[in-house]
């Protein structure tokens, strides 16, 4: 299935990370499988459904980010390096995360299914869901 796209546009995009991606997903069955901000970031899609691990977590009624829970390495590494210039590490990974979860949940034109790990987090955004339904 071929998206359309301005044909100078695409001569833009093929060298960046969304030419990089845009023909994974465009492939046949690519919506029943799992992504990554990596393959996500600059698309749309009709619905997302969005895991949230044990890297945001709900203490004392606010997100928390949780670093430890951060199973993304690289990112890890590059965060790290990142802070090096006198800014604090903590500070850069706690706002790189939250910059991930804003993007995984606002990729869907129709809506997003969310489902945390934390269980004091999945039952935060179940009250969220009645307060707004």
């Amino acid at each position: 299935m071929e998206v359309p796209i301005l044909q100078s546009a695409r001569g833009l995009l093929a060298g960046t990370i969304f030419g990089k991606y845009r023909e994974r997903n465009e492939a046949q069955g690519f919506y029943e499988e799992v992504g990554a901000i990596y393959t996500v970031q600059g698309f749309e899609y009709g619905y997302v459904g969005v895991l949230q691990g044990p890297d945001l977590k709900l203490l004392n009624g606010q997100l928390e980010v949780n670093a430890e829970g951060c199973v993304d390495a690289s990112l890890m590494k590059y965060m790290k390096s990142q802070s090096l210039g006198g800014i604090n590490a903590a500070s850069v990974i706690d706002q790189a995360i939250r910059n991930i979860y804003y993007i995984l949940m606002t990729r869907a034109k129709y809506g997003v299914y969310l489902y945390a790990v934390d269980p004091s987090l999945q039952k935060w955004l179940k009250s969220l869901v009645f307060l707004f339904s």
